[in-house]
């Protein structure tokens, strides 16, 4: 096992534990930001990459930037998305044991379970698009080793392949390119 590896056990374990005590509709509205942020950010870094402030920084290539965007939107937006989402749903909160204890903690448990699947899954994402980015030093390097050498990547293909198929769901023409490594991570050939 390595640092990457170690890194997202304990926040699967985290996530799971810090939400199973969370009302059922909060968790639902962490799941929809996990999700709504994949397919704004596969929506969104095209254009935003575009930004004319955005190509006068130094080596700034346009793949490197439009991954860079692309992971600044995938993680930002989670967590604005989640805020946002959050403090709507505490509008309608209504208590994990409101239909009845066993029911209720076995939602919170399902529903705190697919979090941190979504969690883990938005970190892969993350760690393995910043692995393309063409250069070889910092955490470019690291996010590169840690992919080559990790023990749990092969066991989320499955995985992988459902988060892929939901997020494909708003891109009928296929996904967008910044997902394909993602997608060979999935589907190896």
């Amino acid at each position: 096992m390595d640092t990457f590896d170690i890194a997202l056990i304990v926040a699967a374990l985290g996530v799971a534990a810090l939400t199973f005590t969370q009302p059922p509709i909060a968790v639902i509205a962490d799941i929809a930001a996990v999700y709504a942020a994949s397919v704004l950010a596969g929506i969104l870094y095209r254009p935003a990459s575009q930004f004319a402030m955005l190509r006068f920084l130094p080596d700034s290539g346009m793949r490197t930037v439009r991954i860079v965007v692309f992971v600044a939107l995938l993680i930002g937006g989670a967590l604005l998305l989640r805020g946002l989402l959050r403090r709507v749903a505490g509008l309608m909160a209504v208590s994990r044991l409101a239909a009845g204890p066993l029911l209720g903690n076995l939602l919170s448990a399902g529903l705190a379970v697919v979090l941190a699947l979504g969690v883990v899954l938005l970190a892969v994402v993350a760690v393995v698009t910043v692995a393309q980015i063409p250069s070889s030093v910092g955490i470019v390097a690291f996010a590169r080793e840690q992919t080559v050498h990790s023990t749990l990547l092969p066991r989320l293909a499955e995985p992988l392949t459902i988060y892929l198929r939901l997020v494909g769901l708003f891109f009928p023409h296929g996904l967008p390119e910044v997902y394909n490594t993602i997608a060979g991570l999935a589907i190896p050939t």
